[in-house]
């Protein structure tokens, strides 16, 4: 009677009750993450290719503000990076002449600019490090040329020398203090094409138990899957009856369980998530072998999967998931999905037109709210060190592709 598709309902159970504080080991929406690993890349071979990794992403990483509906996150960037995350999604739209950070059309108070200058100052102070970042368009309009030059220009100017934007997969060694970039354009190639990949993101989320179905299947096309195709997971989701949140409460633990049974070390590829707890993210990490001299600190307690009492998964034949990857077509255990073809980002919500908070600053100060002030100890970053120098080039008198092809780096 309450109007919700029984798919959706029982996350707020009694049985499930446990799971709606703020923080687990699986899940955490509180602002400052319970564990730090920031270092947990350099105590890897330089010889093992990214495709070999488990890497711990978030979903619309900068989504800080815009309410229930495209809040995905609740640690600021600094926090997500000493935490262990190595993968960004960033979403820009083109505003004032500058990149913009959006979620759909609500602006989360930051930049592409200071996003770049922000990671690589971690990188700095962390250089056995390497961060994935995809660069999308978010909402992309009329003006695709326009977004496509000011995403070179900036590129050159903040990551002179600090990105990786060569087609191919590189090793570990090869981009240990870089950044490494996901993305094409339509003419020049901005690092690891993004098409390439095998990418399970079923956003459109009717049925939780459908939705997390599809992640389990991917995780485990990637643990078996070929060496040297990298896989991308998300285990993010939006929809008409639940937001990101709740498909956050429900697929986590799950996915905290999962992992924790299949035991150590797996490849499980790039996982993404919204309000990823630290002990979900140390699973991860600890995916990829023994470390050596670990800096996290002890995960919180384990997480309890929300119950759904009475549920039953009727198979929701109108639900948009994913077909799986585009190269492996292999995958055909879900014959009731009809199949979504990509990541064409959160069109379903258009709840928030606008965002009156920005005051037309594009440089981006950080979010002050979600900064390192009360991380702890041992996750706590330096000073930080002098802003990264641009680059004399303007960015429409050197074309991307040529500079990416020869040298690797931008």
């Amino acid at each position: 009677g309450s109007g919700v598709p029984a798919g959706l309902r029982g996350a707020r159970s009694p049985a499930g009750m446990e799971t709606w504080s703020r923080r687990s080991a699986a899940f955490d929406c509180a602002p400052q993450p319970a564990a730090c690993c920031p270092d947990w890349m350099a105590e890897l071979p330089d010889a093992l290719p990214l495709s070999r990794l488990s890497i711990p992403g978030t979903h619309d990483s900068l989504s800080l503000f815009g309410g229930r509906r495209l809040r995905c996150q609740s640690w600021g960037l600094e926090a997500q990076l000493a935490a262990g995350i190595r993968f960004l999604d960033v979403r820009c739209k083109l505003r004032r002449g500058e990149l913009g950070i959006f979620h759909l059309c609500t602006f989360q108070r930051a930049s592409l600019r200071g996003v770049l200058r922000r990671t690589l100052r971690f990188l700095r102070a962390h250089p056995g490090e390497a961060v994935l970042m995809r660069i999308k368009e978010e909402l992309p309009g009329r003006s695709r040329a326009r977004f496509a030059a000011q995403l070179r220009r900036c590129l050159l100017e903040e990551g002179q020398g600090c990105l990786w934007c060569r087609e191919e997969v590189p090793t570990l060694g090869q981009v240990r203090g870089k950044i490494v970039v996901l993305e094409a354009l339509a003419r020049d190639v901005l690092g690891i094409p993004y098409e390439r990949l095998s990418i399970s993101d079923a956003w459109n989320v009717l049925s939780l138990q459908r939705k997390w179905a599809r992640v389990r299947r991917h995780l485990e096309k990637a643990a078996g899957g070929d060496p040297g195709t990298m896989y991308l997971t998300f285990c993010s989701g939006n929809g008409l009856f639940t937001w990101p949140e709740e498909v956050a409460r429900f697929v986590n633990p799950r996915c905290w369980q999962h992992l924790r049974r299949r035991g150590q070390p797996v490849r499980w590829g790039v996982l993404i998530m919204d309000f990823p707890g630290s002990g979900l993210l140390r699973l991860i990490v600890d995916s990829n072998g023994p470390r050596g001299n670990g800096r996290d600190t002890a995960a919180p307690r384990s997480p309890t999967v929300p119950a759904q009492r009475g549920h039953r998964d009727t198979g929701d034949t109108r639900d948009t998931g994913d077909t799986g990857d585009r190269r492996h077509r292999g995958d055909t255990g879900d014959t009731g999905d009809t199949g979504d073809t990509g990541d064409r980002g959160d069109r379903g919500d258009t709840g928030d037109t606008g965002d009156t908070g920005d005051t037309g600053d594009t440089g981006d100060t950080g979010d002050r709210r979600h900064g390192p002030a009360h991380w702890p100890s041992a996750g706590t970053l330096p000073p930080a060190p002098r802003r990264c120098p641009r680059s004399s080039v303007p960015g429409g008198h050197r074309r991307v592709s040529r500079s990416c092809r020869a040298a690797g780096s931008l």
